[in-house]
C-alpha cells in the first residue's frame, strides 16, 4: 500500500529529482548531485530540504521496499492529486 502525505518544512524528506539533461520549460531549476550514486540532477528551487535521489535510484529502492511505501510531496502536489481524484 501507497501512503500519500504532505512533507513539511519540518520534515527530512527524500526528493526525486528529474535528470539535469532533462528538458523543462523552468529556467531557474537547482542543478545537484543524486546521494546515491552521484548522477547530475535537477528540481525546482522551492522543494522541500533534504536529500535529493535521481529517479533510476528511487525505481531500485521502491523495487528493494518491503514494507509499506509512504510518499511524501509538496502542497502544491497534493492540491493538483486531490483536484484530478475528484473529477
Amino acid at each position: 500500500m501507497v501512503k500519500i502525505t504532505v512533507c513539511d518544512d519540518d520534515d527530512e524528506c527524500v526528493v526525486v529529482c528529474a535528470p539535469a539533461e532533462m528538458e523543462t520549460p523552468f529556467t531557474d531549476n537547482v542543478f545537484e548531485d543524486c546521494f546515491q550514486c552521484g548522477r547530475r540532477i535537477q528540481h525546482r528551487p522551492n522543494v522541500p530540504k533534504g536529500k535529493r535521489i535521481c529517479i533510476q535510484c528511487t525505481a531500485i529502492s521502491l523495487e528493494e521496499e518491503q514494507e509499506e511505501l509512504e510518499i511524501k510531496v509538496t502542497q502544491e502536489t497534493m492540491d493538483l492529486i486531490r483536484k484530478r481524484n475528484v473529477h
